[in-house]
């Protein structure tokens, strides 16, 4: 059976991961080390800490995929992901969400352009209708791991948990 593995949550670590460890508590990884060795802080005190000697005792607490569509809060602001993610991709334009059924959800300015995000890489289709791969996307992959969302399909393999179903959500 898979685990959790220092490759699958790496790229959180800079924008304080929640984790549920051993079964009992919620914590902030501190520090992470190649052998996966790390160090948890409770409740944001870093004087309270313990030390795993295995990644694998912790499972992340992350945001699903379809939070790239919803209203989420983030550094105490009301944003919607994938419209942010649009905006870095374009910035001169403007963007919103735009629903066209269950199946086609994505960021939209107008008959310009839009972006989306589909089996793991960002596209956007011009108004023309070509569709084209977005260059240099690991600003938009550095921006999913500061949202802690689950890119990665973790929650779906039961590696994480997700925050939306916990009495208390810690990103908002």
């Amino acid at each position: 059976m898979r685990q959790v593995e220092l490759k699958d949550i790496f790229g959180y670590l800079p924008y304080k991961l929640k984790v549920i460890y051993e079964h009992s508590g919620t914590a902030t990884i501190k520090v992470i080390n190649a052998e996966g060795v790390i160090q948890l802080c409770e409740k944001g005190d870093w004087r309270k800490y313990h030390i795993l000697k295995e990644i694998e005792r912790c499972k992340p607490i992350l945001r699903p995929r379809s939070d790239l569509y919803k209203t989420i809060t983030h550094n105490g602001k009301e944003i919607i992901p994938i419209v942010e993610l649009a905006k870095m991709v374009s910035p001169e334009l403007g963007f919103d969400l735009y629903v066209e059924n269950s199946n086609e959800i994505y960021a939209q300015c107008g008959s310009i352009e839009r972006i989306f995000y589909n089996r793991g890489i960002f596209s956007k289709i011009n108004g023309y209708g070509h569709v084209s791969a977005i260059e240099n996307q690991h600003q938009l992959f550095d921006y999913l791991h500061e949202l802690k969302i689950d890119y990665r399909g973790l929650i779906d393999s039961g590696l994480a948990i997700d925050a939306n179903t916990l009495e208390v959500n810690p990103y908002k």
